[in-house]
């Protein structure tokens, strides 16, 4: 009976495939646009004039219930009834682009001084701040 010989993975057979430089800017300009595209999604989100449409006549955000007058055709504003909720939805929506934008900072401030191979945990703990 013949034995089959298994070889077993050494340390140095592994081999750690080195980053080109043109992967690591690719790599950065990615992140650098993620960062951009979710500070303008939050901005877009929070400033937006039409998150509900009630009718054609009516229209309601986080900031304002507005109000179509069709004798002087204009829009009519009023700020939103003030309820827990809606305060608490206002308060997170300005909290995530706060958060965001110091994400987006810290990560530009990292970049310049960190030294190569350091790691972004603060910056990523501030995008988690801003998710939630």
């Amino acid at each position: 009976m013949k034995m089959s010989s298994y070889r077993t993975v050494a340390e140095k057979d592994i081999k750690i495939l080195p980053h080109t430089q043109a992967d690591m800017v690719c790599l950065l300009i990615s992140i650098t646009v993620l960062h951009l595209s979710t500070l303008a999604m939050l901005l877009i989100a929070t400033l937006e004039k039409s998150w509900w449409v009630w009718t054609e006549l009516e229209v309601s955000d986080l900031w304002y219930n507005c109000f179509h007058d069709n004798r002087s055709d204009t829009w009519l504003c009023a700020a939103t009834d003030e309820s827990d909720w809606l305060q608490s939805v206002q308060a997170l929506m300005i909290l995530s682009v706060v958060f965001s934008c110091i994400s987006f900072l810290v990560f530009v401030g990292q970049l310049v001084t960190m030294s190569k191979g350091g790691l972004f945990y603060f910056t990523g703990l501030c995008q988690a701040f801003a998710g939630l």
